[in-house]
């Protein structure tokens, strides 16, 4: 524990001092922090306070939970994986509502076959805006405090891919696998959205936008295999494990993710109402058999 205590005591050496010698992310422009007025308006974007609350962050790791020697060790190690959400959490504009695109992966004939009840284009349209509206909910359940606006880009409604904080693409069908990347999220699946946006990390420095960047807790596509993640019995279930509907909590100290006591059966609720509008292949992976839908005391795990 020696490296551990030595951390924790520079970070208390550097918020006594009003962290006035910090260093600055390693990224940030010479430029920017000798001249003040070349300082983006964001405050997500002003090194001098992305370098204060790195150390906010950090030192808050510590004080949000208690964690086992191994788990202070483990994190110590691993603050890197957090820092952008740790950052932007504390920066971020909590009045702010996000934009969010979906789009039909494969053009709007995408919509004939998505809905299972949506026969006729009025049936669709009207489809469409619950499912919207029940997709909306859903993602501020998995991020409590966030206020997103979902669109289909339809009628007077109009985001483009530039305006959007990310692009949520349904109907996606060419691998076996959901998957995200830079500011888009591509899913076989629309409820496993928690999970996927979880990765997304688009626009760190706007404080109206959105940043998270999580990595997986497990190896590879073996969901069984949970040593790339943090000691389990510090995380305790987690989306990035796909063992349960909220983030663990690492992932919700970092990001300052608060969920009250009735917020899973909220989501399994929403997840339970966007499945039964969908045929089954919309509603599970390629390895449904194994991975789509786990089943533990009736409990349903939305991935």
């Amino acid at each position: 524990m020696t490296r551990t205590f030595c951390f924790l005591l520079s970070l208390l050496g550097m918020l006594a001092t009003g962290c006035s010698n910090c260093s600055t992310n390693s990224d940030a422009p010479n430029a920017a922090i000798d001249n003040p007025d070349t300082t983006a308006n964001s405050r997500c974007a002003d090194p001098k306070e992305r370098a204060r609350l790195k150390e906010e962050y950090q030192y808050e790791m510590f004080l949000g939970a208690p964690l086992s020697e191994r788990g202070v060790d483990w994190t110590v190690e691993n603050l890197d994986r957090y820092e952008n959400a740790g950052i932007f959490a504390r920066c971020r504009n909590t009045e702010a509502e996000i934009p969010v695109l979906i789009n039909y992966y494969g053009g709007i004939g995408a919509r004939d076959h998505f809905f299972k009840d949506g026969n006729t284009e009025e049936k669709e349209i009207a489809l469409e805006e619950i499912f919207r509206q029940l997709m909306e909910e859903l993602m501020e359940e998995y991020f409590p405090g966030y206020n997103f606006a979902l669109t289909f880009n339809r009628g007077d409604t109009i985001v483009t891919a530039e305006e959007a904080a990310f692009i949520i693409h349904v109907a996606y069908d060419e691998d076996r696998y959901s998957f995200a990347a830079g500011k888009e999220a591509f899913l076989i699946h629309p409820t496993i959205i928690g999970h996927e946006a979880g990765h997304l990390c688009p626009t760190p420095e706007d404080e109206d936008g959105f940043c998270m960047g999580f990595h997986h807790h497990y190896k590879g596509n073996d969901t069984s295999d949970h040593s790339e993640g943090p000691p389990e019995e510090d995380e305790g279930s987690c989306i990035m494990y796909r063992d349960a509907n909220i983030y663990g909590r690492t992932e919700s100290l970092a990001a300052l993710l608060t969920y009250d006591s009735g917020a899973e059966e909220r989501i399994l609720n929403l997840v339970a109402q966007i499945r039964a509008m969908l045929p089954d292949e919309a509603n599970a992976r390629g390895d449904a058999s194994k991975c789509a839908m786990v089943a533990d005391e009736h409990k349903l795990i939305a991935q």
